[in-house]
């Protein structure tokens, strides 16, 4: 079905895709093949409920989907979410994210795979300050540990992250007013150090960015909202 605001990952030969909303919230997905130009639907057995805003990481052998927000048009009411789970395009089947030792939920974080863990940062929970917290997740063991919070950049949302193949790089986004600052989260040492603002790009939200190996590019993006021009 047609959507928005869903995500998607890339397995090695097949790109994944779930959650969003169109004809409302949607809990489905699929799992197209580039090479055969062919769809096939993901499991909704067990799968994480309607959601919006959320991420998707890959694993190496499984997608895990985590937090974002569900809208009740009934009661005019948002719910965050700390749920999430870990499919299995081989078995087309969903197991559950623990939620002992989630971070709180929350949507428009980010998610970066470590090699081990999926690392979630930042984000709106429904209240101000936003947040400034996060937690590495073991898909394997299932099991989540807090990140650290000193030195970490101040809360924000529709931030980006990348990872380096040693530290998480957050920047930009916005807790109201737009962001051009950033940190750099080793989670071997747990330790925080802010990126540079010489030079950086101007304050945005909503823009992209990407490791090449040796830097990271970030583009584009949204400065509306707080004086901001629009577009960039």
């Amino acid at each position: 079905e047609a959507r928005t605001m869903h995500r998607a990952v890339w397995t090695g030969t097949q790109m994944l895709v779930g959650g969003g909303a169109g004809n409302g919230q949607l809990d489905t997905g699929g799992r197209y093949d580039p090479a055969r130009d062919d769809w096939t639907p993901t499991s909704t057995l067990n799968a994480p409920s309607r959601r919006i805003y959320h991420t998707a990481s890959w694993t190496g052998n499984r997608m895990v989907v985590w937090g974002g927000s569900v809208y009740d048009p009934a009661t005019f009411s948002w719910t965050y979410l700390n749920t999430g789970g870990r499919y299995d395009p081989d078995t087309n089947a969903w197991s559950p994210v623990s939620t002992s030792g989630a971070p709180a939920g929350r949507d428009r974080h980010t998610a970066v795979w470590t090699g081990s863990r999926m690392i979630v940062w930042g984000g709106y929970g429904g209240s101000i300050p936003f947040f400034n917290t996060g937690a590495a997740y073991d898909a394997a063991a299932d099991v989540w540990a807090p990140t650290f919070t000193f030195n970490a950049p101040s809360g924000r949302y529709e931030h980006t992250a990348v990872w380096t193949g040693s530290r998480m790089v957050v920047w930009g986004g916005s807790y109201g007013p737009l962001l051009d600052t950033g940190g750099r989260y080793d989670p071997e040492s747990g330790a925080w150090a802010p990126t540079s603002t010489t030079g950086a790009p101007s304050p945005r939200h909503y823009h992209t960015a990407l490791w090449t190996g040796g830097l990271m590019v970030v583009w584009g993006g949204w400065a509306g909202g707080a004086g901001g021009p629009g577009e960039i």
